[in-house]
């Protein structure tokens, strides 16, 4: 996949979350740059309390793009 679609799948993925893991993002991972890396880190490392709501969309968006990465 080129860079520039990649990216645009990614803007999608991250879009989709949204509705799901806003509360968990303002909890947990406030002020981190929502298209950086780092908000990934702080769900990691949360994990125990991220929402099983969240996490069934982070799970549902990693299979929707099985070719990247889980950490992108």
């Amino acid at each position: 996949m080129p860079p520039v679609a990649r990216a645009a799948e990614a803007d999608r993925s991250r879009e989709s979350l949204r509705p799901f893991c806003s509360t968990d993002y303002t909890r947990l991972c406030d002020g981190l740059d929502l298209n950086g890396p780092e908000v990934i880190a702080c769900f990691r490392t949360n994990a125990r309390e991220v929402s099983p709501a969240c996490r069934a969309a982070i799970a549902d968006s990693a299979a929707a793009a099985p070719d990247q990465p889980a950490s992108q």
